[in-house]
């Protein structure tokens, strides 16, 4: 007669226990370290450190995912719904943290980017620093990574595409901190703004410059971040998304 042995029990899966448990930790700390920014209990640059922590405890915890499966694959061991809830939880951080290295990798390394490289628009604070001589030096820190960038000349007068760029930037959620020139007293205009980034709350200051070329009017745009030493390609989407907004705002009211 055959005897049947029974199998021994299914062990319980102590790390798929851990990875779902960093999983749901690393999510509300992301969520907690981002209203707090937002509503300005954390500054800017301890916000930089909650970011790094975030992207650690999001690689402790993909580790863990990962031992985990190798658990249950090898060992058999128990667990396997715990883990799945892991990679639901940390997708809503491991997402946008993977988007970023790739970011990282592909996008150029700058965090000022302008239009005009030659002689870019400068914030009043550089000339206070640097008097006449701020627009050479700030050209000589500036990166050419976006040297395709140009700006924009079109077929009107500068009161006109002054208060269409007013219009543009207030559409796109920019904050108005100064304006440089007056019309008809100076042939240059810059307009300075503040925007904040949506999730983030991460500031970016810009600058647009209006250039009076008498029947003509050249627009430049510079955008510059103040934290971290990548902006991951944000700048330049910033003045991209800024000047295709203006154009459409002048169709039929300035050509190009």
């Amino acid at each position: 007669m055959r005897t049947v042995r029974n199998l021994p029990a299914r062990r319980e899966s102590v790390v798929a226990n851990w990875a779902l448990r960093f999983a749901i930790f690393t999510v509300f700390f992301a969520a907690a370290g981002i209203v707090a920014h937002r509503i300005d209990l954390v500054s800017t640059n301890d916000f930089q450190s909650l970011i790094v922590a975030t992207i650690g405890a999001t690689g402790v915890t993909l580790l863990l995912i990962v031992l985990g499966l190798a658990g249950l694959w090898v060992h058999g061991t128990k667990g396997g719904r715990r883990l799945i809830a892991a990679i639901v939880w940390i997708a809503f951080v491991a997402g946008p943290v993977c988007l970023a290295s790739y970011r990282y990798v592909t996008a150029p390394a700058a965090t000022d980017v302008s239009t005009d490289l030659i002689n870019p628009p400068v914030f009043r604070s550089e000339i206070a620093e640097y008097g006449r001589s701020a627009a050479a030096i700030v050209a000589g820190d500036l990166p050419d990574s976006y040297a395709a960038f140009t700006g924009r000349r079109y077929n009107s007068p500068i009161d006109t595409i002054e208060t269409a760029v007013a219009s543009v930037a207030s559409g796109q959620g920019w904050r108005w901190v100064r304006t440089r020139g007056r019309i008809g007293a100076d042939d240059v205009l810059t307009m300075e703004f503040e925007r904040v980034s949506l999730v983030l709350a991460l500031p970016n200051d810009i600058l647009v410059r209006l250039t009076d070329e008498g029947d003509t009017t050249f627009v430049d745009v510079r955008s510059r971040s103040r934290y971290f030493n990548h902006d991951l390609g944000s700048n330049a989407s910033v003045i991209q998304a800024f000047l295709n907004a203006l154009d459409f705002s002048l169709i039929g009211v300035a050509g190009r």
